[in-house]
């Protein structure tokens, strides 16, 4: 099973707890292209991360390297948590061939200048720019659904648009 998550967080102690237990991760997988051209960030949330998940891998990509590694789903062993910083993200990673996931939790995206909230959960909300909520109208034409669940545990809301 691979699970795709918008937190713009990206790996915290939510993670880490809630969804590896819940779904017996093996990895989490974290595709953003700023913190994979930083060594020393990149180095430190892989290793953290993994201590963090009881030695489980936890691998920093970026979109590029993600695409070549979600296009080959069936070589992915056991199941995997995939997490990125905004949709804009997630959609570059399908346009470079990264294979379409049937849904996508939109579990945390904080208030900012030039974003509105689109939807709000159990001490979680979504806020997006034009732009993201534009990516996200794009993704769900594809037949992407999306939800929001900010632990693996809450229940899932739907993310209308």
């Amino acid at each position: 099973m691979i699970i795709y998550r918008v937190d713009e967080r990206l790996i915290h102690g939510q993670v880490t707890y809630s969804w590896v237990s819940t779904y017996q991760l093996e990895a989490i997988y974290i595709v953003d292209d700023k913190l994979r051209n930083n060594e020393f960030e990149k180095s430190s949330v892989e290793n953290l991360g993994s201590m963090s998940m009881g030695g489980k891998k936890v691998e920093v990509f970026s979109i590029e390297e993600a695409s070549k590694i979600l296009g080959n789903v069936e070589e992915i062993k056991g199941n995997v948590l995939v997490l990125f910083r905004n949709p804009i993200a997630v959609l570059q990673t399908l346009e470079k061939g990264g294979s379409k996931p049937d849904a996508i939790n939109v579990a945390n995206v904080g208030m900012a200048p030039g974003r509105k909230l689109i939807s709000k959960s159990e001490g979680s909300t979504v806020y997006v720019t034009d732009e993201e909520l534009a990516t996200l109208k794009e993704l769900n034409g594809m037949g992407v659904k999306l939800y929001q669940q900010v632990l693996a545990t809450s229940k899932k809301k739907d993310i209308k648009l």
